[in-house]
């Protein structure tokens, strides 16, 4: 099945749209209301509680506007690929391991911050990685900043990725003081109208906008579903990590500082949702576009295709089990 995305035909978009659904059909049968705590930003809120109010608790509608963010992203990380040519050619195998990847877990078909700042952060990387060829780098940092301020309205920890841009700037750009400045301006552009708004109507409640998250140690369930769910997340990582390192090599210089990129965004992603993450996995999500990239290269490189794809059709094997029992 992978050799069928490595093509360039773009009707396989369709078919991941279809596999997608599929993967995840238990959402839609069993709709869940997503819950709200404590870390969640007031945007996030906000959006929740409208929604609530427009389509009712149980509705449909949030299991299906969170698989079209996830096939948005889905596209928007495949055109990035293919646009620095980080696998040589055109394919749409991210695309294809992009739905699969946000399926290995249940917590990841649901709605949930970590979604909607995936939405806004795949952009963000492709921004990063057009910074070294880019004739406008000050407005490409400010409007990154303006993102990252705005996706901490969603989940405040994602004010971490402003570390993101800083390091791209590091390794992509000669040191310029004005760019630096126009990133963090950029960044608190997003507090100083929200800052002056909710003075200047007397509304500003520092817990309600800034929601410090409280420690927790992060306590995984120990049964076998966990278990395999880690295992055909990482399994097939350090299988993808270990055909890049083999490939890397013969990629152009532009897409090899785009993939050192992606491994400083994929240790991001995992740290940041650490301080608060219990048992619940679901901040993770935002791991999942690093992890859908780093895989794809396990399913594109190897010339003998016996293992990717029996691996597949293990991984969805797992996936629809999944589904099963939930029901």
């Amino acid at each position: 099945m992978p050799g069928v995305f490595r093509s360039s035909n773009p009707l396989n978009l369709l078919l991941v749209f279809f596999i997608g659904m599929l993967l995840r059909y238990h959402s839609f049968v069993d709709p869940v209301t997503p819950g709200l705590s404590a870390i969640e930003g007031f945007l996030y809120r906000w959006i929740v509680q409208g929604l609530v109010r427009f389509a009712g608790e149980g509705s449909i509608l949030f299991p299906l506007i969170s698989y079209l963010l996830v096939f948005l992203q889905a596209v928007l990380l495949n055109a990035f690929v293919n646009q620095h040519r980080m696998f040589g050619r055109t394919q749409y195998l991210v695309a294809f391991c992009y739905v699969l990847v946000t399926a290995l877990r249940p917590e990841w078909w649901q709605f949930s911050p970590a979604l909607l700042v995936n939405t806004a952060l795949i952009p963000v990387w492709n921004n990063l990685v057009n910074l070294n060829k880019s004739q406008q780098a000050k407005s490409l940092l400010f409007s990154t900043g303006i993102i990252i301020g705005l996706s901490s309205f969603i989940y405040f920890p994602a004010l971490a990725f402003f570390l993101l841009l800083l390091v791209s700037v590091l390794i992509l750009r000669p040191f310029r003081l004005p760019e630096w400045i126009n990133g963090f301006m950029g960044l608190l552009m997003p507090y100083y109208f929200l800052f002056s708004i909710s003075f200047l109507t007397d509304q500003w409640d520092r817990e309600r906008f800034l929601p410090f998250p409280a420690w927790s140690m992060l306590h995984l369930q120990r049964d076998l579903w966990t278990f395999l769910s880690l295992l055909t997340l990482f399994f097939p990582l350090a299988m993808g990590l270990y055909h890049l390192q083999n490939a890397i090599g013969r990629l152009a210089i532009h897409s090899r500082k785009a993939w050192n990129l992606v491994f400083y965004y994929l240790i991001l992603s995992i740290l940041v949702p650490l301080p608060a993450a219990s048992q619940d996995l679901s901040y993770f999500f935002l791991a999942a576009p690093t992890l859908a990239l780093l895989q794809a290269n396990l399913f594109f490189y190897p010339k003998k295709r016996f293992l990717p794809n029996l691996l597949v059709l293990l991984l969805l094997a797992f996936i629809l089990f999944l589904n099963l029992r939930h029901n």
